[in-house]
């Protein structure tokens, strides 16, 4: 589920009611990096929630919420941590390969069905 959980109590709330995930993929990027995407992206898009005061206010608040569940499963051994700065087509291909060998069979199973 991609940007779930997004705070702790989310996540022991998931975990609670449905189960403890196997694997986390954490997509890392630098602020600079992400900063410059997200102004490119309100130029080319017009969107008003990607202006610089936005973006920091967004950057801070995942920085102060979200690091916390990162680091949670970081220390259950269970994030797999993707270097997001390269192109599109690289972050895919290391997720990919992260999920075959985090999950195994049972991501292969998936891939087939599809």
């Amino acid at each position: 589920m991609a940007g779930f959980p997004r705070k702790m109590d989310q996540a022991e709330f998931f975990e609670s009611k449905i189960c403890p995930p196997s694997l986390v993929l954490f997509l890392d990027c630098p602020q600079e990096t992400l900063q410059e995407r997200l102004f490119n992206r309100a130029q080319t898009c017009s969107r008003l929630d990607d202006g610089t005061e936005i973006v920091q206010k967004r950057l801070k608040t995942f920085v102060e919420t979200t690091m916390p569940v990162v680091q949670h499963y970081m220390a259950q051994n269970r994030v797999c941590r993707i270097d997001a700065s390269h192109e599109v087509s690289t972050v895919y291909q290391e997720m990919q390969t992260a999920l075959e060998k985090g999950l195994g069979s049972d991501f292969q199973r998936t891939q087939k069905a599809v």
